[in-house]
């Protein structure tokens, strides 16, 4: 008689209902700096000042310009399908949703800042977006002083990806009319 196999290295898959009422709970601690991904608690990196120098930067740009029609959310939790609840550095959405109504196909820009996580946002995370139909993601690369701008998911990736310096003019295309440099961040 041969002895059940048992599967090695796997872990298990929890739900983000699951992960709410273990933060509630008390399993999990809420402060901690983590992302849910296809039902795996994954640790993020915290924030360094250059960071948050261009996160606040950009969140104060976008929200004076878009005010009037978007929200501009910085730190939110954008859950999507598939167990996975993400944590953007900046998320755009409009004023007639709240954040609980949040999906990839109803935000009209996710912006992921990469001083440490440039491999991270630029794949697996720029997969995970794709997936879930968020229209154009920018991933702001500090240390190269490029943004790699995402548009038109398409299967897990992007019909059209460029990248754009930071001394450079951004647009997105839910508001061709803004324009943003990212030099001018400091």
């Amino acid at each position: 008689m041969n002895a059940p196999t048992i599967i090695k290295d796997q872990k298990p898959r929890i739900s983000v209902a699951d992960l709410f009422h273990m933060m509630e709970q008390g399993v999990v601690d809420p402060s901690a700096k983590f992302e849910l991904v296809e039902g795996e608690i994954v640790p993020i990196s915290p924030q360094g000042p250059l960071h948050q120098d261009i996160q606040n930067w950009l969140g104060r740009h976008l929200t004076l310009a878009l005010s009037d029609r978007f929200w501009v959310a910085q730190g939110s939790t954008l859950i999507l399908p598939d167990n996975t609840a993400l944590d953007p550095d900046i998320c755009v959405y409009p004023l007639s949703l709240n954040a609980a109504d949040l999906a990839g196909d109803k935000v009209v820009l996710v912006i992921e800042v990469a001083v440490s996580s440039k491999r991270y946002d630029l794949g697996k995370k720029a997969g995970l977006y794709s997936r879930m139909g968020v229209p154009e993601l920018w991933v702001v690369d500090a240390n190269a002083r490029t943004t790699h701008v995402h548009r038109g998911p398409q299967d897990g990736g992007w019909r059209d990806i460029s990248v754009v310096r930071f001394e450079d003019s951004l647009s997105p295309v839910a508001d061709v009319t803004l324009s943003v440099r990212i030099a001018d961040a400091g």
